[in-house]
């Protein structure tokens, strides 16, 4: 394998499809980062939109009071989108409102506009129209819209006006490979209308509007021809946003409406057990508001909404959480387990006034009995079952693959999915952001040896230049720090197995990148990755520490069934109570930990083995016979030997986990 020298980064910001956009029509060499983005929506810091550059590659003539191309006949000129920004109501031209509207992730919260999605940077109301704050960051864009049809033609009408004096105002449109066409317009402090025709449209374009000084921007309306009867095979879900009028027995439940829509579908529920209970399901409502009352006070309550025209139904909505918005959360108690078999567990914690739900994370403590190389992971991402390497599924642009993977904790940047397969895609380039594949964190105890990567690689409409990388990332108190230089091989087409030996480390994770000089944007390489192997050479009586589950709770408990080849482990969990404030989601800190045990070994074999019981401080082992037997700490070290007598035997000992072998048994204990 080659290395080479790189650049490290502080880390991914979290990414968004309608920050997808660079300021910067061309792209410098791909900079290699190896830390993963930081795990939790508290923690993560959304990218903000970047404007796309001026000079981009066509320009578009402005031509005020442009009359759209007449349809032909079969064709219609429908309204993609429009926005009058009546609801930017507070302010005005001479004093705009510079009160925030923007949420974590820059997308105008849904109060403002008529249709979710519209995002931005410096972006204030002023009397019914948006006021763009400066000539430098001031930004507006559009929801991602699907603008393909009548082979990508389109036309975007709108009124601008500088806040004063002369200035440009910048129209262009683009999609995830970089700036597609503008309009730059001559602007003065007079609002001006105009009408202009844009070329290449695809089915992920967005469209920004700014200008070189502070400016207004109004009214704007995108129209295409669309050939045909457009009849849409499904609606969309309307998008919901916050009760409103919340008391101890009831609230406003409120939503978008949605085009077409005759009517939507109400549900309203609580949990218990983790199983909804609903007080209403499919309530029909004419409105795109409904009051609910006579609920019972003790409840923590949700709702959902579908819309319908009579024949089709939409998907069902987001779920909300009838709560007001909090500034602060509480720390769940943690639990002893209860219903411990030796399949699983119940996990429990107390309830936290004001989550909306709960994250337990279950992590798995697997001693190793002998020395040499272990198999740390090996995943075959068999639970990908959708998308083809021809025609792949996209994945978030940023998020966990907790859904296709055997255990939890993997997490992607602008993945690709495609039948048992996770893609690297580098589609956000543009934006400085670039595809990459992080595994699990793993923590093992003792001296660890070297640890080993070996995957297969479909290199998919790549170059010959085309490289895949690979390094292994410490996780230590102080941050996170690559282990040695990246490691990089060449890929020379289908079904190639690479082998990478990244070192020795005791908790680490591993990211996985790739580049294609060819493809600066991303439009057209994808490297697909399959059977992911992770080995390391790890002494007899070490302990490998994983994620084994990471599930979701509506109620302070939840039930954990334990993977068969785990089952010779410990545990223990933790729990997250997890909220809404004014800038979205967020996590309490998380509770301190819970030992499980599942029962032993000797616990059904009483009649042939030994039985443990762990208290504080001290060990007892119960025999039925005289017998021999060794006691070892997570380390793998001997610290007891001892001939146990029939009955109790008692050993005093530091908390820890310890394994007891007797004979060709061996039989674990965790004394707190």
């Amino acid at each position: 394998m080659k290395t080479k020298n790189n650049i490290f980064s502080s880390g991914l910001a979290a990414l968004t499809l309608l920050a997808s956009l660079t300021a910067s029509d061309a792209l410098a060499t791909r900079p290699w980062t190896a830390a993963r983005p930081a795990r939790y929506q508290a923690t993560i810091h959304p990218l903000a939109p970047a404007r796309m550059a001026a000079d981009a590659p066509l320009t578009v003539a402005p031509q005020a009071g442009l009359t759209p191309k007449a349809a032909k006949a079969g064709e219609s000129q429908a309204v993609v989108i429009s926005e009058d920004f009546s609801k930017f109501a507070a302010g005005s031209e001479e004093a705009p409102d510079m009160t925030n509207i923007l949420n974590s992730e820059g997308a105008i919260m849904q109060d403002y506009v008529h249709t979710y999605g519209w995002a931005g940077i410096s972006i204030y109301q002023a009397g019914g129209s948006c006021f763009l704050a400066d000539g430098t960051q001031a930004l507006l864009i559009t929801p991602v819209l699907n603008l393909a049809d009548n082979n990508g033609d389109f036309v975007v009408s709108l009124s601008y006006r500088m806040q004063s004096g002369t200035g440009n105002f910048k129209v262009i449109s683009g999609s995830a490979a970089g700036p597609i066409a503008k309009a730059d317009l001559d602007a003065t402090a007079e609002w001006q209308d105009v009408t202009l025709e844009f070329p290449g449209g695809v089915s992920q374009t967005v469209i920004q509007f700014y200008g070189d000084a502070p400016a207004f921007v109004d009214n704007i309306s995108i129209t295409q021809v669309q050939s045909g009867e457009v009849v849409p095979d499904v609606l969309p879900a309307p998008q919901v946003s916050e009760a409103t009028g919340i008391t101890a027995t009831g609230f406003t439940a409120n939503w978008s409406a949605v085009e077409g829509a005759t009517a939507y579908l109400l549900d309203v529920f609580y949990f218990e057990n983790n199983e909804k209970q609903y007080v209403h399901q499919d309530l029909e409502v004419q409105a795109t508001t409904h009051t609910v009352s006579d609920l019972e006070a003790d409840k923590l309550y949700y709702y959902s909404v579908q819309a319908t025209d009579g024949t089709l139904t939409s998907a069902e909505s987001s779920m909300v959480v009838v709560l007001p918005l909090v500034a602060d959360l509480d720390t769940p108690e943690v639990l002893p387990a209860t219903n411990v078999t030796s399949t699983g567990f119940t996990a429990n914690w107390t309830a936290v006034d004001s989550a909306a739900f709960y994250e337990v994370d279950v992590v798995a403590n697997l001693p190793i009995a002998s020395a040499g190389t272990a198999t740390i992971e090996d995943e075959g991402f068999n639970g990908v079952d959708m998308g083809t390497e021809t025609s792949p599924a996209y994945h978030t642009m940023q998020g966990d693959l907790n859904a296709y993977t055997r255990y939890p904790d993997w997490y992607g940047v602008t993945l690709m999915l495609a039948e048992g397969k996770v893609g690297l895609k580098n589609y956000a380039a543009a934006m400085g952001a670039y595809s990459m594949l992080y595994t699990p964190v793993y923590q093992v105890s003792g001296t660890p040896g070297t640890v080993k990567l070996s995957l297969t690689a479909d290199a998919v409409n790549c170059s010959a230049q085309t490289e895949l990388g690979v390094v292994m990332v410490e996780i230590t108190e102080t941050g996170e720090t690559p282990v040695g230089d990246w490691q990089f091989a060449t890929l020379t087409g289908t079904g190639q197995q690479l082998d990478f030996t990244l070192g020795a480390c005791g908790s680490y994770y591993i990211a996985i990148g790739f580049d294609d000089p060819a493809d600066p944007y991303g439009t057209n390489a994808v490297v697909y990755i399959d059977q992911l192997k992770v080995t390391q050479e790890l002494e007899a009586g070490a302990v490998l520490s994983r994620l084994s589950h990471m599930a979701t709770a509506y109620n302070p408990s939840v039930d954990i069934t334990v993977q068969e080849e785990l089952r010779n482990g410990m545990f223990y969990y933790y729990v997250y109570g997890v909220s809404f404030g004014a800038n979205g989601q967020f996590y309490s800190a998380p509770s301190d930990i819970m030992p499980v045990q599942l029962p032993t070994k000797a616990e059904s074999t009483v009649a042939h083995g030994l039985r443990l019981y762990a208290e504080p401080g001290q060990l007892t082992v119960v025999a039925v016979a005289e017998s021999e037997a060794v006691i070892y700490d997570a380390s793998g070290r001997a610290v007891q030997a001892a001939r146990l007598a029939p009955g109790a035997n008692t050993f005093a000992l530091q908390p820890g986990l310890y394994f007891v072998r007797s004979g060709a048994d061996t039989y674990k204990a965790l004394l707190q």
